[in-house]
């Protein structure tokens, strides 16, 4: 049986099971891991003794212990074994603000500002606790993914000093990265206002897309001192006067605290935000000082390419077959489309095969009818099917809250044999195979340790022989997700929130990466090219692998009461609608490829 483990790190004497490499620093690698007994994800931070000397690595374990604000990792535990030593910290799913900003996606001003309050607000509860981080940059801020954007985390205090008398201290060296170094850093002294200038940094590559000065560390470090601060036209008015004043080269001329940044900064946004209401730019006023501003609130939708517009007729859509029963669920796979149907004798399994014959798999008759409380998902190599239902009810029938444990059951094809059945200690929502082994549930009990999640969805990853792998509580509702059929392990997935979001979700190890795509559906099919979104009333759209819309349709429907009830892909375009209209359900094909770009085809 396949494991994550990583075979040079496995720590078989130790409470927690490493999944996987999430980043190297100057220092040592970060894994993921999962604790043994609760399954809960956490970070471990390997710390080679060669390079980071016994006494820094108790400083950081010092300065770790003291801190505690949701803006800052969290310290769990210390690990030791034959491998190493571990600090066991809060896992972030959302990697790192550098690798963010280093993506191809477009954030919008109020998030790119989000993420810099963020980092005050845990800046301002290090300072209270008199230390100094002395090393903040992108690489050091990590982000949780949320439904609204993203959260950062504050992590790394390798370098950090305790600074008891708040005051300018001294250090031994000047070690730090001189792109984010304030000018005092260089010959050894540091006190808050280093930081503050650190986040000056950030702030002004965040907004600007480039660094104030770069170079090599000596050109860097001669910038810092002597040359002036030059902000480009692009940033609006209100915020170069927030990075101008902590970019100041004296710490006396800067901000006096964390907190005091973060209100300029809050005054800032307030007046951006009462520049929105402005339509349009008024050209005969380019002196405007909100100007720059509203073309930096409007340029993302201003600027954009509309998406193709698929000109789909009725003659498009190839009939397959009808059927008296409901069809529920459409999964293609190399033998054909397997269908899940509900009907008078229950739910039963078919296979369309690609000659065009329709093959009965076989019959569920523990689920007696359909519910949205029986929950199924299709390996990628059609294989076995798995099922979650509740386990007080195997009939599904009056459902009510509290329902707080299911069963899982994995089929195997073409018979649908039993391969296991594994009692679970909570209700699942929702069930989507991640590999041709693995699968992930979204799981939620009525314990009052749960309802205090608030809107957290408890994710689970399961394999096929019911053996439990890790959890998480994911700050987003997940309605839909598909497997991506160019990486093992990869879902893309669709949250529940005001704007839907995409999200690409690695699952060995726990990454998230947010894709506002502003879209909603009810339906997601995957292809070596992109995603095909389809909601119930017939509305078809086509995205890329980042997201970005490069079509959209309506389905060609000859009877507008005819609706979508599921769907299924195949490549290289091929879209499966499985429809309803009063008692005539019907299975079509559906080839997008002639009315797509060329140039999306060949991705």
């Amino acid at each position: 049986m396949q494991t994550y483990c990583v075979k040079a790190l496995q720590m078989t004497n130790s409470r927690y099971h490493i999944l996987g490499e999430v980043g190297q620093g100057q220092f040592g690698q970060v894994f993921c891991g999962s604790d043994r007994t609760t399954g809960e994800l956490v970070a471990l931070k390997n710390l080679d003794h060669r390079r980071f000397k016994t006494r820094n690595f108790l400083r950081e374990l010092a300065v770790l212990v003291r801190l505690d604000h949701p803006n800052i990792v969290r310290f769990h535990a210390l690990e030791y074994n034959s491998k190493g030593r571990y600090i066991v910290m809060d896992y972030c799913q959302g990697g790192t603000l550098r690798h963010l900003m280093e993506s191809k996606l477009e954030l919008s001003l109020a998030q790119k500002l989000q993420i810099i309050q963020d980092i005050l607000c845990g800046l301002e509860h290090v300072h209270n606790q008199n230390v100094i981080h002395c090393d903040l940059k992108p690489e050091n801020i990590l982000l949780n993914v949320t439904a609204q954007g993203w959260t950062a985390q504050i992590a790394d205090f390798g370098i950090a000093h305790f600074n008891e008398k708040k005051e300018e201290s001294e250090s031994t060296g000047n070690t730090g990265s001189p792109a984010y170094m304030a000018p005092e850093r260089f010959y050894g002294k540091f006190s808050p206002a280093s930081d503050l200038y650190a986040v000056g940094v950030i702030l002004y590559e965040l907004i600007s897309g480039k660094r104030p000065f770069s170079g090599m560390p000596v050109e860097v470090m001669n910038a810092h001192f002597n040359h002036p601060l030059r902000i480009p036209k692009s940033v609006p008015m209100m915020l170069k006067a927030v990075i101008r004043k902590a970019l100041q080269k004296l710490p006396q001329n800067r901000y006096t605290s964390a907190a005091q940044m973060q209100l300029a900064l809050e005054t800032a946004i307030a007046t951006l935000e009462h520049a929105m209401p402005a339509p349009e730019i008024d050209e005969e006023e380019p002196d405007d000082p909100q100007d720059d501003t509203k073309k930096e609130l409007v340029s993302q939708n201003a600027l954009q390419t509309p998406p193709r517009l698929m000109g789909l007729q009725s003659d498009h859509l190839r009939h397959c077959f009808e059927t008296p029963d409901s069809i529920l669920h459409l999964w293609v796979r190399p033998q054909g489309c397997f269908i899940v149907t509900d009907g008078t004798n229950g739910l039963t399994v078919s296979l369309f095969q690609p000659d065009g014959t329709l093959q009965p798999v076989g019959m569920l008759p523990h689920l007696k009818s359909a519910s949205e409380a029986v929950c199924m998902d299709l390996d990628p190599l059609g294989r076995w099917l798995a099922i979650a239902y509740p386990s007080s009810n195997p009939a599904v029938e009056n459902l009510d809250e509290r329902i707080t444990s299911s069963i899982l059951e994995i089929l195997k094809l073409p018979n649908l044999q039993p391969m296991c059945k594994k009692s679970i200690d909570s209700s699942v929502k929702h069930l989507w195979v991640s590999s041709s082994r693995h699968l992930l549930m979204d799981c939620s009990s009525s314990t009052p340790s749960s309802e205090r999640m608030g809107k957290l969805q408890p994710l689970q990853l399961w394999n096929r022989r019911g053996q439990f792998y890790w959890s998480y509580h994911f700050p987003a509702k997940i309605q839909q997700a598909v497997l991506n059929p160019m990486k093992r392990d990869r879902l893309f997935a669709i949250a529940d929130c005001d704007r839907p979001t995409g999200l690409l979700m690695d699952l060995c190890p726990f990454k998230v990466k947010r894709i506002p795509i502003e879209i909603r559906s009810d339906w997601i099919g995957a292809t070596h090219w992109g995603y095909i979104l389809v909601n119930r009333e017939g509305r078809v759209v086509c995205l890329n692998r980042r997201g970005k819309v490069m079509a959209q349709a309506e389905l060609p429907f000859q009877q507008e009461s005819e609706k979508v009830r599921a769907i299924g892909t195949s490549q290289p375009a091929t879209l499966w609608l499985a429809t309803q209209r009063g008692d005539r359900n019907t299975l079509y094909t559906l080839d997008l490829s002639p009315h797509l770009p060329k140039s999306l085809l060949r991705l």
